[in-house]
């Protein structure tokens, strides 16, 4: 049987809005070594390609995108074409319609030369034109990538490792790491299993996936509360909504009201030219003496249920934002940023929506783990405490069984097919 592969982290802190725990691959041949997040939206790996560095960029453009890829240079590319990303379309203002990748086929290997990592031969890649994604990503959903220019659906990377056998299922587990945290915990990923070390074995909640496939990490998002030395347990979301965990993005959407409560909470003011809650170092300072902790209640509804309960420190929002966020801001005179503490503004009808979106920040100091294939299809959250990380346990995750009750999603091979299964 397969095991599952463990993706060593990089060892940098990467991006324009973090810093992040980056991760490792080399794509083509000869091998060119890049430096990316995991997105647990999208199918297919996501690379800067050289065209997206221009000369009015910063010195440095190439390294702080994670190394440009250059698909001339690799013998092995197949080129598809000029595509749309078509991500973050529900998000106002975040990613354009112009938003397109140069797609193709290439040798894809996980980790540095050293790590012994696997190789996928004919994987998906996508070259980024666009900053709106500063980094790259691997992929994490298990959906086929669907071109008008070829006859077949193309398997995601889960299915691809999962068809060569190489995993044994479409699970995964991931952490965006803690760099506040001990000496700064790196990013944890596993693909067909997860990283025991990191899941306390008493605060795990199971999530049933939402119907719809490009948002199917639904958790509901019952309520958020912040404690700190002025006050305890108050209350920031007035009612309860349904949230999309994606880690392609940083921020934490929430209704109008709710970030309403956070600038009240914390002095913060919007800035329209960024679309950002920036904090001055005179904010700053106050903010952390201030010594806020704030808690996410999340269910498998927006009330009532099993619930786990998920509380960040201050330091958790505490994200640099750089070029090309902040025209006019130079790199390393980043302004200090709560991107709504994390936090941007979900804007429908008079400013309420009942969805919301958890990026990045929502992971960073907590882990999940997604299991895609069979009855029961399921994601995981845990409320991970760092103090110390013992060797790390990798365990695989295991195809259930298809039957039971509940509404399923089955991703097998190269295509994606939902099916209702009920027992007698």
């Amino acid at each position: 049987m397969a095991t599952p592969i463990s993706v060593s982290p990089s060892q940098d802190w990467d991006g324009n809005d973090g810093p992040w725990s980056s991760f490792a691959i080399r794509i083509g041949t000869p091998p060119q070594t890049v430096r990316v997040l995991a997105s647990t939206t999208v199918p297919e790996t996501w690379v800067v390609s050289t065209g997206d560095c221009v000369a009015t960029d910063p010195a440095d453009c190439s390294d702080s995108r994670g190394v440009l890829f250059s698909p001339n240079a690799s013998s092995t590319w197949n080129n598809v074409g000029n595509f749309a990303l078509d991500v973050e379309k529900n998000l106002r203002n975040y990613s354009s319609d112009w938003d397109h990748g140069n797609y193709g086929f290439d040798t894809l290997a996980l980790g540095y030369l050293s790590s012994g990592g696997p190789t996928v031969e004919s994987s998906v890649i996508a070259g980024l034109n666009t900053k709106d994604f500063y980094l790259g990503s691997i992929g994490l959903s298990p959906q086929p990538r669907n071109f008008t220019a070829t006859d077949n659906p193309a398997p995601s990377l889960l299915g691809s490792l999962k068809i060569r056998r190489q995993i044994p299922s479409l699970s995964y587990g991931y952490s965006a790491g803690a760099p506040y945290r001990l000496k700064k915990v790196l990013g944890s990923l596993t693909l067909g299993g997860y990283d025991a070390s990191r899941r306390p074995p008493n605060e795990t909640i199971t999530f049933t996936f939402g119907d719809n496939i490009s948002r199917d990490l639904l958790v509901g998002l019952q309520s958020i509360e912040y404690s700190d030395t002025r006050a305890t347990n108050k209350r920031l979301l007035s009612e309860g909504i349904l949230t999309f965990i994606d880690s392609t993005v940083p921020h934490i959407w929430l209704p109008l009201d709710a970030c309403k409560a956070f600038e009240s909470a914390f002095g913060l003011q919007y800035d329209n030219d960024t679309d950002l809650y920036l904090v001055n170092s005179t904010l700053h300072e106050i903010l952390i003496q201030q010594n806020a902790s704030i808690s996410f209640l999340l269910g498998n509804s927006v009330q009532g249920g099993e619930t786990v309960n998920i509380t960040f420190p201050y330091a958790s929002f505490d994200l640099q934002v750089q070029l090309p966020n902040c025209p006019g801001v130079h790199p390393s005179r980043a302004a200090l940023g709560l991107e709504g503490p994390s936090l941007r503004p979900k804007d429908n009808h008079g400013g309420i929506e009942m969805e919301g979106t958890g990026g990045g920040a929502e992971l960073h100091g907590s882990g999940g783990v997604a299991e895609m294939e069979g009855a029961g299809a399921r994601v995981e959250l845990d409320a991970v405490h760092v103090y110390e990380l013992p060797a790390g346990e990798v365990r695989a995750k295991v195809p259930r069984s298809e039957s039971g009750q509940e509404r399923i999603r089955i991703a097998k091979l190269a295509r994606l097919r939902r099916k209702e299964q009920r027992s007698e």
